[in-house]
C-alpha cells in the first residue's frame, strides 16, 4: 500500500514538531500532536502571514495581519492564454534635469520601430480597439504626485493622481502615471508602483511588471526577445521576480538589483500592502517581500544575460554607452559574484572572517 500522513508514529510526529517548531510558526502553519484518519479535515494552508523577519532565537513574530484577518490567494484556475505582456516602470522625478533625462531616453532606446513597444497610453487604446494587441512591452514613467502623501501608499484614496491636478506636472507628457504618494527615493515608491501595477494589470492582460532606474539603458529588442522566450503569459507566469543577482545577509538570500527587476502580478498583488522597514536599499527590501509568499518562488537571475547598461548619471556617460556600447549587449556576469558580495559584507563591518 502507500504511505500517509496517518501512517506516522506519534513520537516521529512530535520529533518533527520539535525540530521544526521554529519554522511553522513563522510561516503561519498550525502544528497537531497526531492525525486521525477519515474524522478531521486538516488545513494545510498557512493561517496567517509569514512573520515580516524572524531569525534564530527571536521569541516574538510580527506579522502584517492577525490570523482572522488572513486569506491565502487563491490560484486562478489554468485556462486559455496569450502572448507575454511586460509593463515598463521607468522611475523618475518632476524636477528639470528629470524632464531631460525622460527626453534623453525617449530619443534613444525608447525610440523603437518595433510594434512591440509602445507607450502605456497607446496600449490601452490598441486594447480597447483591436482584438490582437501588437504592443507587448507598454512603458510608463512613474513619478511621486503629491509633496503633502506620506512616502507609501497605506490607505484607501486612489493611487493615481490625474495629471491636471498635480503640482509643477509635466502636462506636455503624455506618458507619466503620477503616484498618490510623496517623492521618494528607495521609501516606498517602488511598492506604490507595484500595487499600481497590480490594480490596473489584470483588465489590460498585462503579465509582469519590471521596474528600471532613470540611469539604466536598456536595449529594448533584446527586451522583448527575452519576454518572449523567458517569460510565460497568465496563467502560466505565477510567483515569477527576477533581476541581476545579489546576496543580503540579514536573512540570507539573494535579490534583483535597482537597476532592473520584475515581478509576475501575482507577486506585485501579494507584497503591495506588506509592511517593511525599508532600512536597506529598496531593491533589497523588496526581493525580502517576495521572498515572505509562503510558496515557493522562481527567480529568474539576469547575470548570465544582461540587456542593459545602469548607472549612468551624466548624459555624456549615456550617450557614449547608446552610440558605442550597445552592440556589447548582452553582457554576461557570474551566475553568484559571491566574490563581490563577500567584500560589500566585510565593508560593511558585517563579518571579518
Amino acid at each position: 500500500g502507500t504511505l500517509t500522513i496517518y501512517d506516522l508514529y506519534p513520537e516521529t510526529i512530535a520529533m518533527i514538531n520539535e525540530f521544526y517548531t521554529a519554522d511553522f510558526e513563522a510561516f503561519g502553519y498550525e502544528t497537531v500532536q497526531g492525525f486521525d484518519s477519515g474524522t478531521t479535515d486538516y488545513n494545510k494552508r498557512a493561517l496567517s502571514l509569514p512573520c515580516r523577519t524572524f531569525q534564530l532565537d527571536d521569541t516574538q513574530c510580527n506579522r502584517d495581519l492577525p490570523p482572522s484577518d488572513f486569506s491565502p490567494p487563491e490560484d486562478t484556475p489554468i485556462g486559455v492564454t496569450h502572448s507575454t505582456t511586460f509593463l515598463l516602470g521607468i522611475f523618475s522625478d518632476l524636477s528639470d534635469e528629470q524632464s531631460q533625462k525622460r527626453e534623453l531616453i525617449r530619443t534613444t532606446y525608447l525610440k523603437n520601430d518595433d510594434p512591440s513597444v509602445c507607450s502605456l497610453k497607446e496600449y490601452i487604446q490598441q486594447s480597447q480597439e483591436r482584438l490582437v494587441v501588437p504592443c507587448r512591452v507598454p512603458y510608463v514613467f512613474v513619478v511621486g504626485g503629491d509633496e503633502e502623501r506620506p512616502s507609501e501608499h497605506t490607505d484607501k484614496l486612489p493611487l493615481e493622481i490625474d495629471g491636471d491636478k498635480v503640482t509643477n506636472g509635466a502636462q506636455d507628457e503624455d506618458d507619466i502615471v503620477y503616484l498618490n504618494i510623496k517623492e521618494n527615493d528607495g521609501v516606498g515608491k517602488s511598492q506604490a508602483y507595484f500595487k499600481w501595477a497590480q490594480s490596473i494589470g489584470p483588465k489590460l492582460r498585462i503579465d509582469f511588471a519590471g521596474k528600471a532606474a532613470n540611469s539604466t539603458l536598456l536595449d529594448l529588442n533584446l527586451l522583448v526577445d527575452f519576454v518572449d522566450l523567458d517569460l510565460p503569459a497568465t496563467p502560466f507566469n505565477r510567483r515569477m521576480y527576477g533581476g541581476s543577482a545579489w546576496g543580503y545577509y540579514w536573512e540570507g538570500g539573494y535579490y534583483g538589483t535597482s537597476p532592473f527587476y520584475f515581478m509576475s502580478l501575482d507577486l506585485a498583488t501579494y507584497i503591495s500592502d506588506m509592511k517593511v522597514d525599508w532600512s536597506k536599499e529598496e531593491a533589497h527590501d523588496i526581493g525580502r517581500l517576495v521572498f515572505k509568499h509562503p510558496k515557493p518562488v522562481k527567480f529568474v537571475n539576469m547575470n548570465p544575460r544582461v540587456f542593459w547598461y545602469e548607472d549612468l548619471v551624466s548624459n555624456e556617460a549615456w550617450m557614449e554607452a547608446w552610440n558605442n556600447g550597445m552592440g556589447e549587449l548582452p553582457l554576461s556576469k557570474p551566475n553568484m559574484q559571491n566574490h563581490e558580495i563577500c567584500q560589500s559584507f566585510k565593508d560593511e563591518g558585517l563579518f571579518t572572517a
